[in-house]
C-alpha cells in the first residue's frame, strides 16, 4: 500500500540536504528562501556577479525557478582526483545568453504594455510613465533608447532627441534681423512723411 500525504503536511524533498553552485554574469541576486536550510546569512542567499556561490539545493531550485530573469544559472561541476572543478567559462556564457534573452523578453513586454495601455488606448492616448528601475537598468545595459523612439514610445519626462537644428536656427535669426531692419526702415519712412 502506497503512502499518502495529509493536507498541510511538510514534504521534504529527496535532495533536501544536497547543494548546488550558482553563478550570474548580471547584477547581484539576493533572495530569501523560506524552507531552505539556514546559511551564513540566515535564509538570505546572495549570488555576487562573476563569482560562483554554493547554496543549499532548495535555495538553488527556488532561485533558478523564480529569478531566472537575473541571468542566474547552475554551474556544471566535474569531480577530479584533486577535487571538484567548476565550469565557470561555460556558466558565464550560459548566464550572459540567458540574461540577454530575459532582458529582451522583459523589454518587449514593457514596450507592448506601453503601446497597448497608453499610446494605442481606445479611450485616448495618455503619456507613457517612466520605466521601472529594473526596465531602466535593461535599457541602459543594452543601449535600447533608440528602440523606444523607433516604436514611438517617449516616457513622461524624456525629451525626444532633437536633430542638429543649427542651420535652421541661423536661418531664422537672419530672417528676424531682416524683418527688424525692414520695420526700422518703415518707421523712418513714416516719420519723414509725417
Amino acid at each position: 500500500m502506497g503512502s499518502f500525504l495529509l493536507p498541510g503536511q511538510t514534504v521534504i524533498p529527496k535532495s533536501y540536504g544536497e547543494r548546488m553552485v550558482l553563478f550570474t554574469a548580471g547584477d547581484k541576486v539576493e533572495c530569501v528562501v523560506d524552507g531552505a536550510p539556514v546559511g551564513p546569512n540566515g535564509r538570505l542567499f546572495i549570488i555576487n556577479p562573476n563569482k560562483p556561490q554554493q547554496v543549499p539545493y532548495e535555495a538553488g531550485r527556488f532561485i533558478l525557478e523564480h529569478l531566472a530573469y537575473t541571468g542566474v544559472v547552475r554551474v556544471n561541476e566535474k569531480e577530479t582526483d584533486t577535487g571538484i572543478e567548476y565550469d565557470i567559462d561555460g556558466a558565464k556564457k550560459e548566464s550572459l545568453a540567458l540574461l540577454e534573452q530575459m532582458d529582451r523578453a522583459r523589454f518587449d513586454q514593457y514596450c507592448n504594455s506601453a503601446v497597448e495601455d497608453y499610446i494605442a488606448n481606445p479611450k485616448g492616448s495618455k503619456p507613457v510613465p517612466q520605466p521601472s528601475p529594473a526596465i531602466m537598468a535593461i535599457i541602459e545595459r543594452r543601449g535600447w533608447q533608440k528602440i523606444l523612439k523607433a516604436r514611438g514610445i517617449v516616457p513622461l519626462g524624456w525629451d525626444e532627441p532633437q536633430a542638429d537644428n543649427s542651420a535652421v536656427i541661423t536661418d531664422l535669426q537672419n530672417q528676424l534681423a531682416q524683418l527688424r531692419a525692414q520695420l526700422a526702415q518703415q518707421d523712418k519712412d513714416k516719420s519723414k512723411k509725417g
